[in-house]
């Protein structure tokens, strides 16, 4: 799914995209969710911009985190999808070229969720794709503080039961570190 957020009045504003004709050549910010091939290859044909494959979307090393190449920046980052089961890390690409921001990503997140709401309740908007690039970094730090601050609790709980409770069992004990812990691993990536 494409969706094309052009300013309009002062306001930023999505409109879902189904074919190369309907891509404004003056976007803000381009978000390919589980794009396909035709739509990847509009982007290429309307904003001359290629994009990563889905190959070099998750290859997150250190060296292919963040480059530069003939006046576009992109950027791998992890955005923590705590809704799925198991809870994961997901990859999204950002590719940002003469102020517009193209994103791709695989799966509905939540930070993407909540931007879009901003947006189409007029709580955000933005001149350049940078504003909208670093508005979901901030959303996800956001939601990790949060998560953290959850999690936190949660280990205190487990804390309580072990020196307080007679019945509980060590193995459902350590179950239940042993799920805090993955999820406490994949946040610190």
């Amino acid at each position: 799914m494409l969706t094309a957020f052009t300013l309009e009045e002062g306001l930023l504003v999505g409109h879902q995209v189904s074919s190369a004709d309907q891509l404004p050549l003056q976007a803000i910010w381009i978000d390919l969710l589980e794009p396909i091939e035709e739509e990847q290859q509009w982007i290429r044909q309307v904003y001359q911009q290629d994009l990563p494959t889905p190959e070099d979307v998750v290859e997150i090393e250190a060296s292919s985190r963040f480059f530069t190449d003939e006046g576009s920046t992109h950027i791998h980052s992890y955005f923590f999808h705590e809704f799925a089961e198991p809870p994961r890390n997901v990859t999204v690409a950002f590719v940002l070229n003469q102020g517009c921001l193209i994103t791709l990503r695989d799966e509905e997140l939540a930070a993407f969720r909540l931007l879009q709401r901003q947006i189409r309740h007029r709580r955000f908007s933005a001149a350049d794709g940078m504003r909208v690039m670093l508005r979901l970094f901030e959303i996800k730090v956001d939601q990790l503080a949060d998560l953290i601050e959850r999690l936190y609790l949660q280990l205190e709980s487990v804390s309580q039961k072990v020196f307080n409770s007679k019945e509980m069992k060590l193995e459902d004990i350590i179950l239940e570190l042993a799920e805090k812990q993955d999820i406490i691993d994949k946040l610190l990536l």
